[in-house]
């Protein structure tokens, strides 16, 4: 993979804050709450009849059953910690 430099990597990330997009990075004692949030943001949009706003998952729990568990809960992606900068890139790319 080609190195990014520093200055593309915030570029990047700046565009996706500024997006209509949902980041959450999920702790040990917060995934439930997380999970949650995200469920309940996606009902609102149901409800509401809107598009629902893209949602990446960053977490340390890296097992199959935990990404099963975050796209499940209602998040569109999820990318395990640590990662590599253009990996994140791709994947927000993707989604908005």
């Amino acid at each position: 993979m080609a190195t990014m430099r520093s200055r593309d990597v915030l570029a990047a990330l700046m565009a996706f804050i500024v997006s209509p997009a949902l980041s959450s990075a999920i702790r040990a004692q917060g995934a439930t709450v997380a999970e949650a949030a995200v469920k309940r943001i996606r009902a609102v949009q149901t409800a509401a009849g809107r598009a629902a706003t893209p949602a990446l998952a960053l977490t340390a729990f890296a097992r199959d059953e935990d990404r099963a568990r975050a796209l499940s809960a209602g998040y569109d992606e999820h990318l395990a910690k640590p990662l590599e900068p253009e990996d994140l890139l791709a994947t927000i790319a993707r989604l908005i």
